[in-house]
């Protein structure tokens, strides 16, 4: 290939990716404005559509980043420790958030974006590396654009009644394409902390597969960055990449019957660029007194049906298990191919490695870039279009177009059940109220001060407040079981005096937020008690004033 026709393919692969992602956000954005539209009167749209606890939790780091901060906080905390945590993807887009004045939901839709064209992006340069011709790069791009598992066809055994579905835990019901972050699409749809460093990881892969492609060291440096850059954005992958790495390693030595050591360093360069990390990351979710807590309490509330995971992978594992089958007649010859496959098989085993290692309590986290590998690998047994004939041409045109629209057949039904849950999710929307009560607090209160206030309530108000809550993310908030059954015997007056000033010393808020459903009056306790003064009202929100901490 000269080197102006090289320059002209990437522009082509550069044009389709942008084409797509502009119909990607086009089309997620239908939840998204659903939500919108159906708000409950005197509320807004919160501008998500989904995992409403974990996105507050991102903005609760976002929000310190706006304000000036690299090391962030557990705000959803009233522990008292230093700022330690570092995230790159929180920082950055949570410096947007405070050089340009953006609310949570245009800051949200502007990240979503970025992880569209990340995810995209990534994926197109890992297929122009391990696929051979444009038209397979094409198809694998389709696929992974708008593709999803065999949701669709669990959906019809559910109208028919021969499907029970859990409806309590996302990932243990069998629509696993429908309800978690399986595939590209629904990553692009709902989290773009998924999305993005789904991008990276791709990125990553795509230099390495080059360094095996050219044997040329300066690739595994770019994938060490890569790799590097991924793990200040999503640490759990460092263990994904700490499990195939070494078992590509090896497969390849005993492949060869040798051990070439120059090159094995080579490749193991992004293990040694993201090993600080991964020691960072052991300690702080391992050791230290406030973030251990949210490995600790992260554990799956139960085993997922192997079953309901293989079918949620869909048209992709069914391809990449022909590829594996026809491996006599198209070989894994590669060690860029090689590499591909151990990181697919890698992934799908980890997803269930949490029934082993009881040390990983949450590996169905790993899950994120798992599809991709199966895309690559199946797409590659279409033949090129240039070695048929005409008729063969157009028909085999015909089947990719089948192809693409099969795997996409959970798509339109995962598009109009988020439209339709977000709708009767009260997670999703904010009072105008409660909006105006903490523009209130952000002018009277400062980073280190508390609010005290009922979960769910506290939570959403950590996208929005310049300061800590008492309880926020099930995982974030240490002893949290433990702490918002009080916290509720507070808020509705029914804490003996002892229990409230126990609570109130233990917790220290400056400000006490009063969720008033109906317009209804605080209880007696509020309105009696001399060190809690009335220092905002608007009718659903009422703001006490807590004796200040020394």
């Amino acid at each position: 290939m000269t080197s102006q026709s090289s320059t002209k393919s990437i522009v082509r692969d550069a044009a389709w990716v942008i084409a797509l992602s502009i119909c990607v956000y086009a089309l997620t954005r239908i939840p998204y404005n659903s939500a919108v539209r159906n708000a409950p009167a005197g509320a807004v749209s919160i501008g998500q559509v989904a995992v409403a606890d974990d996105v507050n939790s991102y903005f609760s780091f976002m929000r310190q980043a706006a304000q000036g901060h690299f090391v962030f906080r557990n705000t959803m905390t009233y522990i008292d420790h230093d700022p330690v945590f570092v995230n790159l993807e929180f920082w950055f887009f949570g410096a947007l958030m405070g050089w340009f004045g953006w609310a949570p939901p245009h800051l949200y839709d502007v990240w979503r974006i970025a992880g569209i064209a990340t995810l995209l992006s990534g994926f197109a340069a890992l297929a122009r590396v391990a696929l051979a011709t444009e038209f397979q790069r094409r198809v694998a791009l389709l696929m992974c654009a708008f593709g999803g598992g065999f949701g669709w066809l669990l959906v019809i055994l559910y109208k028919l009644g021969l499907l029970n579905v859990h409806t309590e835990f996302e990932i243990l019901n069998p629509l696993l394409d429908l309800t978690a972050g399986i595939h590209p699409f629904v990553q692009m749809t709902r989290n773009p902390h998924f999305s993005l460093p789904h991008g990276t990881f791709l990125f990553t892969f795509a230099c390495m597969a080059l360094g095996e492609r050219t044997r040329r060291a300066k690739w595994y440096g770019m994938a060490a960055l890569f790799a590097f850059v991924h793990g200040l954005c999503r640490p759990y992958d460092l263990i994904s990449l700490f499990a195939i790495l070494p078992a590509f390693v090896l497969l390849e030595c005993a492949l060869a019957r040798h051990i070439e050591w120059r090159w094995c360093i080579v490749r193991c360069a992004p293990l040694a660029l993201a090993a600080p990390l991964l020691l960072y990351n052991v300690y702080l979710f391992s050791f230290h007194p406030v973030f251990k807590f949210w490995a600790s309490q992260g554990g799956h509330p139960a085993n997922i049906p192997i079953r309901w995971h293989l079918l949620s992978l869909g048209i992709p594992l069914l391809l990449f298990v022909a590829r594996l089958l026809r491996a006599r007649a198209h070989p894994i010859a590669t060690p860029a191919e090689r590499l591909i496959l151990v990181w697919g098989v890698t992934l799908v085993v980890l997803f269930h490695a949490y029934r082993v290692f009881s040390f990983m309590p949450y590996t169905p986290q790993l899950v994120i870039p798992s599809v991709t590998p199966l895309i690559i690998l199946g797409v590659s047994l279409l033949p090129a279009l240039e070695t048929l004939h005409a008729s063969q041409r157009r028909l085999l045109i015909v089947s990719a177009a089948v192809l693409v629209c099969a795997t996409s057949l959970s798509t339109p039904i995962y598009i109009r059940r988020e439209s339709s849950l977000v709708t009767h999710n009260e997670l999703h929307f904010i009072r105008t109220e409660d909006l105006d009560a903490i523009a209130w607090l952000n002018g009277h209160i400062r980073e280190s001060d508390i609010v005290l206030a009922r979960y769910p309530y506290s939570s959403r108000m950590s996208q929005y407040l310049n300061a800590r809550v008492s309880v926020g993310h099930w995982a974030l908030s240490p002893h949290v079981n433990d702490l918002r059954p009080r916290i509720d015997r507070f808020l509705d007056g029914s804490a003996a005096p002892e229990e409230a000033r126990l609570l109130l010393d233990e917790i220290r808020p400056r400000y006490v937020y009063l969720n008033r459903e109906n317009s209804a009056p605080p209880p007696q306790y509020f309105q009696s008690n001399p060190d809690l003064k009335p220092v905002f009202e608007n009718g659903g929100v009422a703001i006490f004033e807590a004796p200040k901490s020394d």
